[in-house]
């Protein structure tokens, strides 16, 4: 990260962190630590949990009293929840996106059962 976001780490009280904090994609090839790129499941040990708490200090107690007035949480669960766009807003998307058979929408188009003869059949394929 640029040099005004970056913590400065102590090998001696940041360890457990030091190694992969700044990694882009961290704890990924750790099967012990991480379920995969998703980070659906994850179990970090309690030393680990509390220097990352400690890290996260400064970023966590700047919270303006007045916020919850200036966004409208309404608005955000509901278009969080139907993967919509607020605007000037994010845009929300699956993490994981399904592709199972039972979950595919099934209508005229894509109806296995229908067969669409589209123009007419030419006599030298009979």
């Amino acid at each position: 990260p640029l040099p005004a976001i970056e913590l400065p780490l102590d090998e001696e009280a940041h360890g457990e962190v030091a190694e992969w904090l700044y990694d882009h994609k961290p704890l990924n090839d750790d099967l012990k630590r991480c379920s995969g790129p998703g980070y659906r499941n994850y179990s970090l040990p309690i030393p680990v949990m509390r220097t990352l708490q400690d890290l996260a200090g400064p970023f966590a107690h700047g919270r303006d009293p007045n916020a919850e007035f200036l966004f409208n949480h309404e608005a955000f669960y509901v278009s969080k929840a139907l993967s919509l766009a607020i605007p000037g807003g994010p845009k929300f998307e699956p993490l994981f996106r399904k592709a199972e058979e039972d979950d595919l929408d099934v209508d005229d188009f894509a109806d296995i059962r229908k067969a669409f003869v589209r123009g007419n059949e030419r006599t030298e394929y009979k």
